[in-house]
Order: C-alpha cells, then structure tokens, then sequence
C-alpha cells in the first residue's frame, strides 16, 4: 500500500487507475490465451488418439473384406463342386 501511495501522488489517481486496469486486462487475456492453448493440445490429443482408432478400425474391416471374400470363393468352389 506504501508503494502505491506515491505512484498516485506523482501521476494522480486516474492515470495510476489506467495502469492498474491495463495490467488487469493484459494479465486475463495472458490467461485466457494459455487456456486456449491448453484446450487446443487437449483436443488434439483426443483427435490423435481417435485417429489411431479409427486406423486401427479401417485395416481390421479390409481383413474382414479379405476374409469375406475367400470365403466367398471357396463357397463358389463348394458350390461347382456340388452341381457337378
């Protein structure tokens, strides 16, 4: 408070208000910024991780895909085999 007492005498009230208001707003939107940045990495972390399930996804479905369709061969194969 002691230190304040002369920065006011010296400048005024208004002016040192001014000061005040400014490091205020200069200190939230510092917080605010960091917030966003802490927001943005997150999100990006969950997208990164979804992304290497849904990689994992797709190549298990082409297996799958594979798989049907030998399966789908051999049946034909049975099948000709059978008619014959």
């Amino acid at each position: 408070m002691q230190s304040i007492v002369p920065i006011v005498t010296n400048l005024g009230f208004p002016i040192t208000a001014c000061f005040a208001l400014g490091y205020f707003v200069w200190k939230f939107a510092n917080k605010l910024s960091q917030d966003s940045i802490n927001r943005e990495n997150k999100m990006m972390d969950y997208f990164n991780k979804q992304n290497t399930v849904l990689s994992t996804m797709s190549a298990n479905m082409e297996k799958m895909g594979n798989t049907l369709d030998n399966m789908n061969q051999r049946l034909i194969l049975v099948e000709s085999k059978v008619e014959k």
